[in-house]
């Protein structure tokens, strides 16, 4: 079984228009109650894959545009979720010349699993600043 899967549903109006759009590709499409049951299926499907312990993870994509949905299924994972909140506070304290942050963003770096990160924030910091050359 996988770790997680990924399901991407929409309004069965919503499929059916576009599969109109694209054309007819798949013999499914030929059935005009094919969007509904297609929705219908993936919903047992993750029924399924839940009762066994996986996560699922079920977009909507009625109305999603397509990086809204790739950067909703990257973050689902939260080890992924809080390394791209990290980076990002980190990337405006720097571009924003906010460095009197560094202090809580590393306490807050520290509670987090994230080892890759840990390097940057150990557990005990250096209390000397490196000295400028003259």
């Amino acid at each position: 079984m996988p770790d997680l899967a990924v399901i991407l549903t929409a309004e069965p109006g919503r499929i059916a228009t576009r599969i109109a759009e694209r054309g007819i590709t798949h013999r499914w499409h030929l059935d005009p109650t094919g969007p509904s049951r297609e929705v219908d299926l993936y919903r047992d499907a993750a029924a399924y894959l839940r009762s066994r312990g996986v996560q699922v993870l079920l977009l909507d994509r009625t109305l999603t545009e397509p990086e809204q949905l790739q950067l909703k299924t990257v973050r689902a994972c939260p080890e992924i979720d809080a390394l791209t909140r990290h980076v990002r506070s980190f990337a405006t304290m720097l571009t924003e010349r906010q460095g009197e942050r560094l202090p809580d963003w590393l306490n807050a770096v520290r509670q987090d699993d994230l080892p890759s990160l840990h390097t940057l924030a150990p557990a005990s910091p250096a209390t000397s600043t490196p000295s400028s050359p003259d």
